[in-house]
């Protein structure tokens, strides 16, 4: 199945545009993990030392068959690896996995790519392992959370064009998702909006930028956010069996 784990929270203004917008909503959402796109879940380790350890960040990509999570994931374990974090999905047939996993200090980086590189020898595959051994990782971005819901007629350079206008305003993108289906598109984000920047403005400005696209765009503190947007899911939906 699909594993995605986000933040990502879905306006009440979007709920009732397209199916693929109101679903892309759906997927994001923590309280709807047991949707069609699969479960979502997220594992941490028992603590955030390091000595003695080596953390990689490692992100495979290949064609996508029934299976490849529990091939890489185990491939993992018998590289002696503790998974920390794991992000999965499918986009247009191509199986997609990044994840965060700690190794004895003795596990070289090339020693886990080729590790990784035997799973599943059937078809060609982009594997990179990036090492950090600091003990702590200082967040990137500086400021309060926000969430960012865009969507309007699709053009080429619009994820571009969004992207760029918040690094403009020193916004880190936390978590963002883009989509297109048929002419629309649909961008929803976590950001990280710096405290002596104007939203109000950003937004007016990204409306401006894409005018001729017809955009709707939402930015909303994840606060507010949380408190007026929720997704109900009935029971059997929530429970997810041991």
């Amino acid at each position: 199945g699909k594993i995605k784990f986000s933040n990502a929270r879905a306006p009440a203004g979007l709920l009732t545009s397209t199916d693929n917008e109101n679903s892309l909503w759906k997927k994001n959402k923590k309280e709807a993990c047991a949707r069609s796109y699969g479960w979502c879940f997220k594992q941490f380790s028992g603590g955030n030392s390091l000595e003695n350890t080596t953390r990689y960040a490692i992100t495979v990509i290949c064609e996508d068959r029934v299976g490849l999570v529990g091939r890489f994931t185990g491939a993992i374990t018998r590289l002696g690896g503790n998974i920390e974090m794991l992000d999965q999905n499918v986009r247009l047939g191509y199986f997609v996995i990044t994840l965060m996993a700690t190794f004895e200090t003795g596990a070289t980086a090339e020693a886990v790519r080729k590790g990784l590189e035997k799973v599943d020898e059937t078809g060609a595959k982009a594997v990179s392992v990036l090492p950090r051994r600091e003990a702590s990782i200082p967040p990137v971005g500086q400021g309060s959370p926000f969430v960012l819901a865009m969507t309007g007629i699709d053009v080429p350079g619009n994820f571009s064009t969004v992207t760029t206008c918040l690094a403009k305003h020193s916004i880190n993108v936390e978590e963002l998702t883009c989509q297109t289906k048929g002419d629309r598109f649909t961008i929803i984000g976590d950001i990280t909006v710096p405290d002596d920047v104007d939203t109000k403005a950003v937004g007016q400005e990204l409306t401006h930028l894409l005018a001729d696209r017809k955009v709707t765009v939402t930015l909303m503190h994840a606060d507010i956010f949380d408190a007026t947007n929720q997704i109900p899911m009935p029971k059997r939906h929530t429970e997810i069996p041991l």
